[in-house]
């Protein structure tokens, strides 16, 4: 099965493939939303259907003086026409930059786009007990050619902490083979990646996660 935090990956490919000529690159910056329906496995053909979200909608940044501009797109990957991966990313490019090639939504698509920021909204609220924090150290396959950590290398560093909450990984194998019980990511709500927080190899960085 593909690791799940390359589908934010080839979303970020699938936004670049859409800007229009002159525009700049466009970085992730936030999911506000990302849905697994359903796991997408090696040599299946995978359409990403791309469109815009409307800036009203999601209140991208337009502040004063900045440099930055966000742009939001919806991504539906679909495999033999039916859709196995949903999300709202934002996207954050320094100047001006349009997402040309992307499709304008109809009025229904739309509301399904008003639908998906509602969910994104009714977000989990962390226990204020039983976090856990660790450090970890940053190597250099972690680091994306603008200095920051890759979208993989985040999920990555998230779901090793999620197995330690869970026991380890003799644990989730004993859950899968005598209990039946497969743990997978299926929901991202309010994923925030900053743009301009750059990481260097060795450098340390603190992970907490807490059950919600």
């Amino acid at each position: 099965m593909l690791f799940y935090g390359n589908y934010l990956r080839y979303n970020e490919r699938a936004a670049n493939a859409c800007l229009g000529n002159g525009s700049n690159h466009a970085t992730l910056c936030r999911v506000t939303l990302a849905k697994y329906v359903k796991s997408v496995r090696w040599n299946e053909t995978v359409h990403i259907r791309t469109l815009l979200v409307p800036g009203a909608l999601v209140g991208e940044n337009r502040s004063a003086g900045s440099t930055h501009a966000e742009r939001s797109l919806l991504h539906e990957w679909l495999v033999d026409d039916s859709i196995v991966f949903i999300s709202i990313c934002t996207y954050i490019g320094h100047g001006a930059f349009n997402f040309d090639a992307a499709i304008v939504p109809d009025v229904k698509e739309e509301r399904r786009i008003k639908a998906l920021l509602r969910e994104a909204a009714d977000t989990f609220v962390p226990q204020s007990k039983g976090a856990k924090h660790e450090i970890n150290c940053v190597y250099p396959d972690m680091i994306s050619a603008s200095g920051t950590l890759t979208v993989p290398s985040v999920m990555d560093l998230f779901e090793r902490q999620r197995t330690k909450l869970i026991g380890d990984q003799a644990e989730l194998q004993r859950l899968k083979t005598e209990d039946d019980i497969m743990i997978v990511v299926y929901l991202i709500q309010q994923l925030e990646l900053p743009p301009d927080t750059t990481v260097q190899p060795q450098d340390e960085i603190e992970i907490s996660s807490a059950f919600t």
